[in-house]
């Protein structure tokens, strides 16, 4: 689980870069995470930032395979008595590809 909470935080890092305008490309995402900045201050969703990105670079397979891994990480997180309901496996290979995949097509970040 901590893949993913590294992940989260490196994704809400670069949201928080582009709104400040250390990072200024592309200008229709940057547009976007400033609206959300406005509307939700500092507790910006992470589902929100990766709708934006979803919506820049298309590719909804690979934001789908991570934001199910994202509901259990929070499952596993916060529930208690919390059931396993998904069709992959939380497997650090496993996650650490979907990881990769993600990341791998999002202007200016780090190669995987």
């Amino acid at each position: 689980m901590a893949l993913l909470a590294s992940c989260e935080a490196l994704l809400r890092v670069d949201f928080w870069e582009r709104v400040d305008r250390i990072k200024k490309e592309p200008r229709l995402v940057r547009a976007r995470f400033k609206e959300l900045a406005d509307q939700y201050a500092e507790r910006v969703p992470l589902e929100d930032i990766l709708e934006v990105w979803s919506d820049h670079v298309g590719r909804p397979e690979r934001f789908a395979a991570f934001q199910e891994y994202l509901r259990v990480r929070h499952g596993r997180a916060h529930g208690r008595y919390w059931s396993l309901k998904t069709a992959r496996k939380p497997e650090p290979p496993d996650m650490l590809y979907v990881i990769r995949s993600l990341l791998a097509v999002l202007p200016d970040f780090p190669a995987p």
